[in-house]
C-alpha cells in the first residue's frame, strides 16, 4: 500500500483535469443528465476520503462515457454559490442533475459501492 499516495495523487490529477467551472458562469444543460463533483482539494487529508469517489468516477466513466464527458468539478473555496444552491454540506460529493432536479447525491465518507449504486441507478433511468 506504499503506492496508495501516488495512485491517489494520479487519480486526483485526472479528476482535477476535468472541466472546472466558475459558479458565476456555470453552464448546466438541463436537458441532459449532468454529473457534478464537489471536492475540497485544499485539504490534503481529504484525498484519502475522496479516493473511493475517484475509483467510482473512473468505473462510471467507462460505463457512461457520454454522461461523464462533461463532468464538472467544484471546490468550496471558489464555487460557494453552487454549493449553496445545491445545498452541498460535505465534501467529497457527487450529484446527478437533470431538468434542475437532483436525481442522485452521495456525500461524505462513502465506499465505492455506496457511491456506485445510486449514481448508476440515476444514470440508467
Amino acid at each position: 500500500m506504499k503506492f496508495a499516495p501516488i495512485i491517489i495523487s494520479i487519480l486526483f490529477m485526472m479528476i482535477s483535469a476535468c472541466q472546472k467551472s466558475d459558479a458565476k458562469s456555470i453552464e448546466i444543460d438541463s436537458s441532459v443528465k449532468q454529473v457534478l463533483f464537489f471536492s475540497n482539494e485544499t485539504e490534503h487529508g481529504n484525498l484519502q476520503m475522496e479516493a473511493p469517489y475517484y475509483d467510482a468516477i473512473i468505473e462510471l466513466r467507462q460505463r457512461f462515457p457520454e454522461e461523464f464527458s462533461e463532468i464538472k468539478t467544484f471546490a468550496p473555496t471558489t464555487d460557494k454559490d453552487i454549493f449553496t444552491k445545491l445545498e452541498v454540506q460535505d465534501c467529497p460529493a457527487i450529484i446527478i442533475l437533470h431538468n434542475d432536479e437532483v436525481l442522485a447525491q452521495v456525500a461524505g465518507e462513502s465506499s465505492k459501492e455506496e457511491i456506485l449504486q445510486p449514481i448508476e441507478a440515476a444514470l440508467t433511468n
